[in-house]
């Protein structure tokens, strides 16, 4: 292989991952640090338990969903009662969803159920009229079609808002108003650093990401939340990270709640590692309104294996799962971990051959298009109006956690002092991001107090929260 032939297969396996394209062999590491992102740890998997007392998804634990923003500050606020919402999307440009698309709507259906919390879906029409040129009333409709893809997933239709970009913005003047005030706090220059945008392309193109942006923040569904301040989880493959860099920006300027992210790897195409599925190329694309007959075909016959061609040489040596892509597709779709090792060691040891893992997948993965389908055939347009309704909706009652003797005893004098009192609980400050966070969950003047006893009783010294102030000192002063 000569020099210039090895630049260009460089050239060809470069990573490229922009919210509109992912080529090249993927380096999940070098884009948490490339993102600055936060791998998620044992720590934070066991405070999602301790919090929710539920058992990690599957997906969680096979580091599926990998890498974070503040997950942790969004377990604290629903630990201390604060009202959370969910928030994710899909971009129309095709009638049918594939799988991919099928993995950030699934886990969010299982957050949904896990927080008993409202979920918002933004069908970013507008972006796909931006970014790829095509009719927007197409996309429109292909939007709607999506939508009832999405709704088979099992969401909780008096929990959940689906909007269309264009239509909510034109009907809903607070939702337009808050993005209006996030576009004139971004400047050109952050948009061009962050989205590769370097003077290109239509007007469109530096107007949309405010919108993704804006979606994420509880000011832009006064329906839902009123003026109740709430915490955003948006779960999301990780090309969709420079929205929530964007939006976490736009936080810092506007003293806003930034919102929180979980973030997941991308299922591979059939033919290979590099990249991602994408429906641009259909053939070997797993549509979710394929028959079981044409799944089984694209998937025996385009399916990379990690086998060697010869049956007897499998049997001896076995396969290597790393490059088989029907058993990477596994650990996405066999939520059984001990059916999935099983599968996992007899493919390595050569007991199951490639035809049969692959039948495997094929199982797996209908039975999840099936109920799908036919779960989509059954929506009608009554329930499409149901899930785009601007309704109103229960937020889960503040769970509070039971007062120490100490607090309740400062809660009775603070009473016969006929002083008003709420408090909030919080992990200890110690960033100034946490710092920012609880400061916006206050309302009114930020202050400290100091309740002394005295001979007479008690008194309340209110000082400034900047105020240092040495206790011993202050009850001399006053004679406390």
């Amino acid at each position: 292989m000569t020099s210039e032939q090895k630049d260009n297969k460089k050239e060809e396996n470069k990573m490229i991952v922009t919210p509109w394209d992912t080529s090249g062999k993927i380096d999940y590491n070098k884009l948490v640090i490339q993102f600055g992102t936060t791998l998620i740890d044992d720590a934070l998997l066991e405070k999602f338990k301790k919090v929710t007392g539920k058992d990690l998804h599957p997906w969680m634990k096979r580091g599926i969903f990998f890498t974070h923003r503040s997950f942790d500050v969004f377990l604290d606020a629903y630990a201390n009662g604060e009202p959370v919402f969910l928030y994710t999307g899909r971009g129309p440009s095709t009638d049918a969803m594939h799988i991919g698309h099928l993995i950030p709507f699934l886990f969010t259906k299982w957050l949904q159920d896990v927080f008993d919390c409202p979920l918002v879906i933004q069908i970013s029409d507008e972006e796909k009229a931006a970014f790829k040129q095509l009719d927007f009333n197409v996309l429109h409709e292909m939007g709607i079609k999506n939508a009832k893809e999405i709704i088979s997933c099992g969401f909780n239709p008096k929990k959940t808002f689906i909007f269309s970009n264009r239509d909510y913005r034109l009907r809903c003047p607070q939702y337009e108003n808050f993005t209006s005030d996030m576009k004139n706090n971004t400047s050109m220059k952050l948009i061009q650093s962050i989205f590769g945008l370097q003077g290109t392309g239509n007007i469109a193109m530096y107007d949309w990401p405010v919108y993704q942006s804006a979606a994420a923040f509880y000011q832009a569904y006064p329906h839902i939340f009123g003026n109740r301040p709430a915490y955003c989880l948006v779960p999301h493959a990780i090309d969709q990270d420079p929205y929530f860099r964007l939006a976490r920006d736009a936080a810092s300027k506007m003293n806003l709640i930034k919102p929180c992210n979980i973030e997941c790897t991308f299922i591979p195409p059939l033919t290979g590692q590099d990249g991602k599925m994408s429906s641009s190329k259909a053939e070997a694309t797993l549509f979710l309104d394929d028959t079981e007959e044409i799944l089984r075909k694209k998937i025996m016959t385009l399916c990379l294996s990690g086998a060697d061609p010869d049956p007897e040489v499998h049997k001896k040596k076995g396969g290597n799962v790393d490059m088989d892509i029907a058993y990477q597709y596994l650990k996405y779709f066999e939520y059984d971990d001990k059916r999935l090792e099983e599968i996992k060691e007899g493919f390595t040891k050569g007991t199951i051959s490639a035809v049969e893992i692959k039948e495997i997948l094929v199982q797996s993965l209908y039975k999840i298009m099936k109920q799908i389908q036919d779960y989509r055939k059954t929506i009608d347009d009554k329930l499409i109006e149901d899930f785009y309704a601007q309704k109103p909706m229960d937020l889960p009652k503040p769970k509070m956690k039971e007062p120490t003797k100490e607090e309740t005893k400062l809660y009775e004098y603070l009473d016969q002092l006929k002083i008003q009192h709420t408090t909030k609980y919080h992990v200890a400050i110690i960033t100034k991001d946490q710092a920012e966070d609880l400061a916006r969950m206050l309302e009114g003047t930020i202050c400290k107090g100091i309740l002394l006893k005295s001979k007479e009783g008690y008194i309340y010294y209110i000082i400034n929260e900047q105020t240092t102030v040495n206790p011993k000192v202050l009850s001399k002063k006053i004679g406390a």
